[in-house]
């Protein structure tokens, strides 16, 4: 398992409901821009690849996807399809983070309001998943990735 991996699935390991873990793991990325940019420039040069590759955070969200659409709160026919669609959402906000630095968290969660309401989860449901404040983290070891 790589170390950003890792990282991510131990800040997130406590969060039982997929949906939650799901959400909560985009919100945390889409942070990376701000706190590791380092990482966020090379995640957004390499993550067309990660997004095909059979292991890493793909692998690790479609878990979470299929746990979610088994539980009943994702409502897709191809839970592949709607990753890649949020992967690319993703991507682009990173991309778009890094050269415009001002973005606040704010837009990073309607983001993945938006990316949840694609998955089928009901507006009221999107917006708990979505925007209810992060768990505490050390943001100076957040995302410690390379």
């Amino acid at each position: 398992m790589p170390d950003s991996e890792g990282y991510m699935v131990g800040l997130t390991s406590h969060l039982e409901e997929p949906a939650l873990a799901f959400a909560t793991r985009a919100r945390l990325m889409l942070r990376a821009p701000r706190l590791r940019p380092t990482f966020a420039q090379s995640f957004v040069r390499t993550s067309p690849d990660r997004l095909t590759s059979p292991a890493g955070f793909s692998d690790l969200a479609l878990q979470d996807v299929r746990a979610a659409v088994d539980s009943g709160v994702f409502k897709t026919e191809d839970p592949r399809l709607a990753l890649l669609a949020t992967s690319g959402a993703i991507h682009a906000m990173m991309a778009g983070l890094l050269k415009d630095p001002k973005v606040g968290d704010q837009s990073c969660d309607d983001l993945v309001e938006m990316c949840l309401g694609m998955f089928g989860v009901p507006k009221q449901r999107v917006k708990k998943l979505a925007h209810t404040p992060l768990d505490p983290f050390d943001e100076s070891d957040t995302l410690a990735l390379h």
